[in-house]
């Protein structure tokens, strides 16, 4: 079970020299990890159409890196001015990857009303059309500029909005400033999903090692960190 930063490292290293006799720098290994594999495996791991549901073995996947905004961990969110809220940016609440479920409630203990997302195109069909426009009981939301807004019927006021998306996962963070500098990582992914990233991260390198450009690279880096020595 790995439980630092070091331990994948060490996994990783032990990956490449099945067929590859280099080492690669701490501080590249992260490079490679945050930049290239982590993303990689995120986007294998959330539906890439937007509306789609993900699937159970996603969710299963991904479970540690969900945020409901549904009062029991965090609190519901506020807007910012009538039927506007601003976005999760990490400041009161974790950075969002993607939105999967949107609620919105017209007063603190009123229930909570499934929105569905209002494509531009559909835009003045949806809102003029007497079977889909807004009610009490059918809300609609458009993302845009860092905000949601609450489509309503008018004369209403939205009160909070329910999440429910993906977080941005946790990165490793390459500290030079110890001797010997180290890698810190916050682990919030089960072991088998820091499994298939490190195999991704293994994969990534070995195919890039053999390209001209990332050779070159590697060797500058190499030097460096021989220099820093």
């Amino acid at each position: 079970m790995w439980t630092t930063g070091n331990d994948i490292y060490v996994s990783f290293t032990d990956g490449i020299r099945r067929t590859s006799q280099s080492v690669v720098p701490k501080n590249k290994f992260v490079r490679l990890w945050n930049e290239w594999a982590l993303p990689e495996w995120m986007k294998i791991n959330l539906s890439i159409k937007e509306g789609v549901e993900l699937t159970q073995k996603q969710i299963e996947d991904l479970q540690s890196l969900l945020v409901h905004t549904d009062g029991i961990v965090h609190q519901p969110i506020v807007p910012t001015s009538t039927n506007l809220y601003l976005l999760p940016d990490g400041t009161l609440y974790p950075s969002f990857k993607r939105i999967l479920r949107v609620n919105f409630r017209f007063s603190t203990d009123g229930d909570w009303i499934k929105s569905y997302p209002l494509r531009s195109i559909d835009e003045s069909f949806v809102l003029n059309s007497q079977y889909s426009a807004p009610s009490s009981t059918l809300l609609y939301h458009r993302t845009r500029d860092g905000y949601i807004q609450a489509i309503v019927p008018i004369g209403y006021s939205t009160s909070h909005m329910n999440l429910m998306y993906v977080r941005e996962p946790n990165l490793m963070i390459y500290n030079s400033g110890v001797i010997p500098p180290d890698i810190t990582y916050t682990i919030d992914l089960k072991q088998e999903q820091l499994e298939e990233i490190r195999d991704i991260t293994v994969r990534l390198y070995l195919e890039r090692v053999k390209d001209q450009r990332w050779q070159s690279f590697f060797q500058e880096e190499m030097l460096k960190n021989v220099i820093s020595k």
